[in-house]
């Protein structure tokens, strides 16, 4: 009698030992599932916003111009005076300390320098170097941002930052930069969603319309006074 409750004794344990082996090897095998999960979901997400961020790039990147060889402008001398007037870095992306403020959506941060397009968007705005300046006349100065970046900015963020409310310029909105030692105003001609800009004009902001089209908002803006900053 007393083997027969040994006997069950020995079964009972080896059940629960069993039991416990299985529950370990089941909670082994969800969890390198639930790793293997988080991990695809991690991936694909990175994936996503390098992706979104290299689109935008590719759409900005775009000739502004559908004929850029009509345009007035020497890219040359140009890119001259810019190299050796304010020393425009290569492979990095340096604010010089100039400033774009749009008050009307927001818009209040540096104008980054950069031979790099892709570097001079991550920063923020960026000064294509092969246009002008808004101390040289004659010369249109373009300007460069993402609508979005990265998703993890937040629409604060954005609005001060990129170009995301660039929708909402309309005629007459004032425009103002600070480069060196003056501050130049410019007010809104037209937004116009196109690939290409159909004019030169003297202030031209360009970001993207959205990720699945080649359009653009093209803001074009004329230079109404520059004073000095006291």
């Amino acid at each position: 009698m007393k083997r027969k409750k040994n006997s069950n004794s020995n079964n009972l344990i080896k059940f629960f030992a069993d039991l416990n082996i299985f529950l370990g090897f089941g909670i082994l095998i969800l969890g390198s599932l639930f790793f293997i999960t988080a991990s695809i979901i991690l991936v694909n997400q990175e994936n996503k916003i390098i992706n979104y961020v290299e689109r935008e790039n590719e759409i900005l990147k775009v000739s502004l111009f559908e004929n850029p060889s009509n345009t007035q402008i020497d890219n040359n001398s140009n890119l001259a005076l810019n190299l050796f007037e304010i020393k425009i870095p290569q492979n990095t992306a340096e604010t010089m300390g100039f400033k774009i403020i749009i008050p009307k959506i927001g818009v209040d941060t540096y104008i980054y320098e950069s031979m790099n397009g892709d570097i001079g968007l991550d920063k923020g705005v960026w000064r294509d170097p092969l246009r002008g300046r808004p101390d040289v006349d004659g010369l249109p100065t373009v300007l460069f941002a993402h609508r979005w970046g990265l998703d993890t900015f937040s629409n604060e963020y954005r609005s001060k930052n990129l170009f995301l409310n660039i929708p909402s310029l309309n005629k007459g909105d004032v425009i103002k930069l600070f480069w060196r030692d003056k501050i130049y105003e410019y007010y809104v001609e037209f937004v116009e969603v196109r690939q290409f800009a159909s004019k030169e004009s003297d202030l031209i902001l360009v970001t993207c319309r959205d990720y699945d089209s080649p359009l653009r908002y093209i803001v074009h803006a004329n230079k109404i006074n520059a004073n000095s900053i006291n």
